[in-house]
């Protein structure tokens, strides 16, 4: 499937709009994302994204704010290797529940995950997202402080919807902007600064 031009967006906060963390890197990307258009002029151009944000206070809110069509859900919780808090830690999602959720109900996740959840790049996350339909995981595998979250999503946006890559499909675009983006965010950490390491895996 070639890359559409308009990539369309989902942003799923988990943390409640009391927690500032995560409201305040889902504004950045709502108010951030359409700035991004197809010519440079002014603001009437189209923008190159289509921005959703959607909110979960429960387990349920999470599981139909997952599923969906879009080229690429971004999801914002407070995480770890196995599970993850919704609605300021009132509940949890763990990997297991989300697989089994695919399983029994056919629970479908777009094809592309951004996550800035902690230590998401994990072996259970892997395996949950891929039986839901999920082709690629971009996350760390440790601690992933505010600052972390704010220069990666920065850096990743900018490489995604800077460039085109007509002819390209959406995953090789994505592959290929986070390469790009990887470089940039690495570098920009001082020498012997410890910072979190987002990867891309394949699933």
């Amino acid at each position: 499937m070639l890359s559409t031009q308009v990539l369309k967006i989902k942003v799923l906060t988990c943390g409640g709009m009391t927690d500032q963390m995560s409201e305040q890197e889902a504004a950045f990307l709502i108010n951030s994302l359409g700035l991004f258009r197809n010519v440079e002029h002014f603001g009437r151009a189209t923008p190159r994204a289509n921005v959703n944000l959607v909110r979960a206070y429960t387990a349920a809110d999470f599981f139909r704010g997952v599923a969906g069509d879009e080229n690429i859900l971004h999801l914002i919780a407070h995480a770890d290797a196995s599970k993850l808090q919704t609605g300021n830690a009132k509940s949890t999602v763990t990997a297991a529940d989300l697989e089994d959720r695919a399983a029994r109900k056919g629970l479908f996740l777009p094809e592309v995950v951004v996550s800035s959840g902690c230590k998401f790049q994990s072996v259970a996350w892997r395996s949950a997202l891929a039986s839901a339909g999920v082709k690629l995981l971009i996350a760390a595998q440790k601690t992933v402080t505010p600052a972390n979250l704010t220069a990666f999503d920065m850096s990743f946006y900018s490489a995604l919807l800077s460039q085109v890559r007509r002819g390209h499909s959406t995953l090789d675009r994505v592959e290929a902007s986070f390469k790009l983006a990887d470089k940039h965010y690495r570098a920009i950490h001082a020498k012997g600064t410890p910072f979190a390491r987002f990867e891309l895996q394949r699933l």
